[in-house]
């Protein structure tokens, strides 16, 4: 953080310089965190509310706008703020007195288009950076984890193993191999997490057991925000079951 200064510099009739101001700076951000709300931000002018107009090179910002309190569906501010590896740019557009007769009948998307405009015109005269260069010792934000409902999910028969019985369960669910699937065991009442695997679609049950009521399901996991995602439907298998070859 700068502290900001209508006065940088005072200089006498020789081109002396007499006085300079004191500036005191301050890290707000680290690299990281700024690192990280470049790429959120470049995201929002490709993919979000940033995406009207035309402008190719490097650019990240966010847009705004207010409802205008006495005209119905109209608007009173529509902002653009970001910046390019050049510049800082802000773009407001508005009525000095807005009233009911004096507003905008669009939001953001026209400050927005106004800027890549401006953009657009100064990069004909001096070439822009076509992309922002990320610091040799700050991370890549990772794509977003999402979550997908498991819909359909079985519980085969295996044997083997130092148990006589064992159980396979098989699902289907993302694509996203940083999924977690937890596995559950639900039985008289009682919930239990068994185990979980990651990016798979299966999981190895060591003892399945045929002489009670035991359920199993599965719930995928984000490691990202530290949620589950919705539980699949429960699955079991009995004694009778077994030997019908079920």
């Amino acid at each position: 953080m700068i502290t900001p200064y209508t006065i940088l510099n005072i200089y006498d009739q020789d081109d002396e310089k007499i006085v300079e101001a004191d500036l005191e700076e301050k890290e707000v951000f680290s690299p990281q965190v700024a690192w990280y709300m470049t790429e959120m931000l470049t995201t929002a002018v490709k993919e979000g509310t940033g995406q009207p107009g035309d402008y190719d090179k490097a650019l990240a910002g966010k847009t705004g706008s207010t409802q205008h309190p006495r005209a119905n569906k109209g608007y009173k501010d529509a902002w653009f703020v970001g910046y390019t590896p050049d510049y800082v740019v802000g773009t407001w557009m508005g009525f000095d007195h807005s009233d009911e007769t004096h507003y905008l009948t669009g939001g953001s998307p026209y400050a927005t288009r106004l800027t890549k405009a401006i953009l657009s015109d100064l990069d004909q005269q001096q070439s822009l950076s076509a992309s922002f260069t990320k610091p040799s010792d700050v991370e890549k934000l990772e794509e977003p984890v999402e979550l997908a409902d498991i819909t359909q999910i079985e519980l085969n028969y295996q044997f083997g193993g130092l148990s006589l019985v064992q159980g396979e369960l098989i699902w289907e669910g993302g694509t996203d191999d940083r999924i977690v699937y937890r596995i559950y065991k639900s039985e008289e009442g009682e919930v239990e997490q068994i185990g979980e695997v990651t990016g798979q679609h299966s999981y190895t049950i060591k003892r399945l057991s045929l002489f009670s009521q035991v359920s199993y399901y599965v719930v995928p996991y984000n490691p990202q925000t530290n949620e589950e995602g919705k539980p699949s439907e429960a699955v079991s298998r009995s004694l009778f079951d077994f030997y019908q070859g079920r």
